[in-house]
């Protein structure tokens, strides 16, 4: 199981009021757009779980507006700390590897949390790393012992020293790849496993390291792999539910309707899974290119899903539930009255008489 945490820009109307809105430096570095643009930034835990053949599901976990005044670092580790309670209550922090990119590779992201969970990530190439001191044999003499070794030297991409062949990104890769046991100056001599990977076609090596030396340099990048998956979910978070369309005004109605659509894509990955072969049957018709592709198997994606079901509901009379909805919900406003800054407002009691009603 794996955990992945990562930050998204959302590009906003500079002339439109919305909740933690700053500028901030584009790093894409498009030429049609300015170096530095308005948004917001969002943070995300994703939890990717596996089954099947090489099949994930994303189940987006929390979400978190990053304000101008606080950095990232400080919110990723309060996600990580909420995160890991989480997974402490259901005992499978032991099972669980976090990911997160060069961004979050720091002292503060990672000591806090390696002795309580393994973390792949991946790091900057300009960060200094040594091997391990020599052990002392006979009698020590004066001074402290060493605290490190020889610095390790960057390898060129002719010195990777393995081949492997993987399955990564939905395609078999060939991958060359090194790796070493050694202690990271910017975590202070925290003993770490460094894998330096040549991705194919790749100019540059990328830099993999893992707070857990027992796990082969195969394991670390394919854990490194399933980050990815973030990415994706922002893709569809963003474009398809609607979030960078969405200006609330107000961060309490920001998070109200921003987990509104977590839940919504929670449910639709569910049922992908329940409703695999029907998805593919229906999809088949319109695109059937999609699950008769030989080369390889093309994943469900979210708008299929949602094309699926909203064929199902396309009958349904959505204006009877709406009238419903809002006779029940006249019915219990009536009878709790509601302060007029709704700060006693409790969402389970009205769940809890909609249920009752029907």
């Amino acid at each position: 199981m794996y955990v992945a945490i990562d930050d998204s820009f959302i590009f906003r109307s500079r002339n439109k009021k919305v909740p933690h809105g700053y500028w901030d430096y584009d790093h894409a570095q498009k030429s049609n757009r300015s170096k530095y643009v308005w948004g917001q930034n969002l943070l995300a835990v994703v939890l990717i779980l596996e089954y099947g053949n090489h099949k994930l599901i994303r189940l987006p976990l929390r979400i978190k507006l990053k304000a101008p005044s606080i950095t990232k670092i400080h919110y990723g580790r309060y996600m990580m700390r909420v995160t890991i309670e989480f997974l402490k209550r259901l005992n499978l922090l032991e099972r669980t590897i976090i990911s997160f990119d060069s961004w979050f590779t720091n002292y503060p992201m990672i000591a806090e949390f390696a002795s309580s969970v393994t973390i792949v990530a991946q790091a900057k190439l300009n960060y200094a790393f040594y091997h391990l001191p020599p052990e002392i044999t006979g009698k020590r003499g004066r001074g402290a012992p060493k605290k490190y070794g020889a610095r390790l030297q960057k390898p060129t991409i002719d010195e990777l020293q393995h081949d492997v062949e993987l399955h990564l990104y939905s395609q078999d890769m060939k991958i060359r790849y090194s790796e070493y046991v050694v202690k990271a100056r910017f975590l202070k001599g925290m003993i770490v496993k460094v894998v330096y990977i040549q991705m194919p076609d790749a100019k540059k090596l990328r830099l993999l390291i893992s707070t857990d030396i027992n796990m082969s340099a195969t394991e670390i990048i394919k854990a490194y792999e399933k980050r990815w998956n973030v990415e994706s979910f922002f893709y569809e978070y963003k474009n398809m539910l609607g979030l960078k369309d969405m200006m609330q005004h107000s961060l309490q109605t920001y998070y109200k309707w921003g987990y509104i659509r977590l839940i919504s894509y929670n449910i639709i990955n569910f049922l992908k899974i329940s409703h695999e072969t029907e998805i593919k049957s229906f999809i088949s018709l319109s695109s059937p290119w999609r699950v008769t592709n030989k080369k390889k198997k093309l994943p469900i994606s979210l708008r299929m899903a949602q094309a699926y079901f909203f064929s199902l509901f396309s009958s349904f009379d959505k204006t009877q539930l709406l009238h419903e909805t809002i006779n029940n919900s006249n019915e219990f406003l009536k009878k709790n009255k509601q302060p007029t800054n709704n700060r006693g407002y409790k969402p389970d009691r009205f769940i809890d008489f909609l249920l009752k009603t029907g």
